[in-house]
C-alpha cells in the first residue's frame, strides 16, 4: 500500500521532467506519516492503552491524513505569483505557511476534537482507538509544519538551481528548460472542463433528479424491509 501511495504522491507533487519532479520530498512525506505514527503507537503503549485488531487500520488513517496535508502545503506554493515565486526563499515559504498553515490546523485540530469525544464512549477498544488516532493526527501535525516543510525548502532550493531529481549532485546547465507537456496542469484542465459539463443543463437535471430517486428507492427498501420483518415476525 505504501508503495503504491509513493507512487500517487510522486505523480500529484512533481512534474514530468527531470528537475521538477519530487521523488526525495515525496519519500520524506511519507517518512514522516510513518514517524507520526510509530510516535503515536509508542507513546499511547507506552501509556497502558490496548491495542486491538482495530488499530490495524491506524496506518492507512494517518496515511490519509498526512497526504492531505502535504498537498495542502504543496498546492499554496503552487499557487504563489509569478513575483512572489521570485522572492527570497525564506519569505516563499513564509507565505505558503501563512495561506496553508490555517486549512491545516483547522483540519487538524477538527479531527484531534472529533476522535477525543469519540474517546469518551464507555466501550474500552473504541476508546483507546480514538486516543490512538487524536496523538497520530497530532503527531502527523507537528511533523508536517517542521519536518516535511524543511524537507521541501531543501527540495525546493534543489529546483532553484537545476539540480537532477534523483540526482541531486547533477546540476543542469542554465539553458535547461522543462518541456511544453510539463508546463500544463492536467488536474486544472479536467476540473475545468468537468466544471463545463455540470453547469450543462441536461446534466443540472441529471444531478437534482438523481437523489430524489436515490431517495425514493430507499424508502421502497425500507418499507419492503418493514413488512418483511412484520411478516417474519
Amino acid at each position: 500500500v505504501f508503495a503504491i501511495m509513493f507512487v500517487y504522491v510522486l505523480i500529484m507533487l512533481g512534474k514530468f521532467n527531470c528537475v521538477e519532479h519530487r521523488v526525495w520530498l515525496s519519500l520524506a512525506g511519507l517518512t514522516g506519516i510513518v514517524l507520526g505514527s510509530v510516535f503515536c503507537m509508542g507513546l499511547c503503549s507506552a501509556f497502558g492503552l490496548m491495542f486491538t485488531q482495530l488499530h490495524n487500520v491506524l496506518p492507512f488513517l494517518m496515511l490519509g491524513i498526512g497526504i492531505d496535508d502535504m498537498f495542502v502545503l504543496v498546492q499554496c506554493y503552487e499557487n504563489l505569483s509569478v513575483e512572489e515565486k521570485k522572492e527570497d526563499i525564506a519569505k516563499r515559504f513564509g507565505k505558503t505557511l501563512s495561506y496553508a498553515g490555517m486549512a491545516v490546523s483547522v483540519t487538524s485540530v477538527t479531527n484531534i476534537v472529533a476522535f477525543a469525544l469519540g474517546a469518551t464512549t464507555v466501550i474500552p477498544a473504541l476508546r483507546s482507538f480514538c486516543l490512538f488516532c487524536s496523538v497520530g493526527i497530532l503527531a502527523i501535525f507537528i511533523y508536517t509544519l517542521t519536518f516535511f516543510t524543511a524537507c521541501m525548502v531543501l527540495d525546493q532550493k534543489r529546483i532553484d538551481e537545476r539540480r537532477d531529481g534523483c540526482f541531486c549532485c547533477w546540476r543542469h546547465g542554465e539553458s535547461w528548460t522543462p518541456n511544453k507537456w510539463t508546463k500544463k496542469n492536467y488536474l486544472d484542465i479536467f476540473l475545468k472542463k468537468l466544471a463545463e459539463l455540470s453547469t450543462h443543463r441536461a446534466c443540472k437535471v441529471v444531478i437534482t433528479l438523481s437523489p430524489l430517486l436515490c431517495l425514493d428507492w430507499l424508502v421502497m427498501e425500507f418499507q419492503s424491509l418493514n413488512r418483511d420483518l412484520k411478516r417474519g415476525g
